[in-house]
């Protein structure tokens, strides 16, 4: 007489055996830190489309160069230059107002987002203030005074326009909602920063 196979009744008390505590533990965390990543993947992801829509008009990759914020600040780097040349002609080429306008000119057009951005035009503008007063101390040709006022008021213009600009409105929409609940809580971990206004 064949023995019964108890195999099978040996296995179906194997499957119905619970999950230790740690191993209920470890399932715990698995699914814990799928959720955790996926929240991290989906959210980073939304946020910066959102910030990237807002940067095309920062950099002018919205079909349309004249609005946006580097175009103006091209602008204002132009106008450094001119007013380089006409300095050029009473100061001495190592003079420091001539040398600090100069490495700001070129350290705005280095810097690659709307911060640095920000940070070297602003610097921009304080040098190139003291160089224009020190020249306005200078016995200048009236031809010069002209362009000088003229460079200044050029300068100026671009900041006005620059705070007009959509830029300012996306950017400030985008940062808007990074303060809101939850979104306020999923920057926190995608390390999605806000975006500097330029509103002049």
């Amino acid at each position: 007489m064949s023995k019964p196979d108890t195999s099978k009744a040996k296995n179906s008390k194997t499957e119905d055996k619970p999950l230790k505590p740690e191993g209920r533990r470890k399932a715990i965390l698995i699914v814990v830190l799928c959720i955790i990543v996926a929240l991290f993947i989906g959210g980073r992801r939304g946020l910066m489309k959102r910030r990237d829509a807002a940067e095309r008009y920062f950099y002018g990759t919205n079909d349309n160069d004249e609005d946006s914020v580097v175009y103006y600040l091209n602008e204002r780097i132009s106008s450094a230059g001119n007013l380089l040349i006409i300095a050029r002609r009473y100061l001495s080429e190592n003079d420091k107002l001539i040398t600090d306008v100069s490495q700001s000119c070129e350290k705005l057009e280095k810097a690659d987002d709307p911060k640095g951005k920000y940070e070297y035009n602003e610097k921009l503008t304080e040098s190139c203030d003291a160089l224009i007063g020190q020249l306005k101390l200078q016995n200048l040709s009236s031809t010069d005074k002209s362009f000088l006022d003229g460079i200044k008021a050029d300068m100026d213009s671009s900041l006005q326009i620059m705070g007009h600009l959509e830029y300012n409105t996306t950017a400030a929409q985008f940062n808007a909602l990074l303060g809101k609940f939850p979104t306020n809580i999923v920057r926190l971990y995608t390390f999605v920063r806000p975006l500097t206004l330029f509103d002049y």
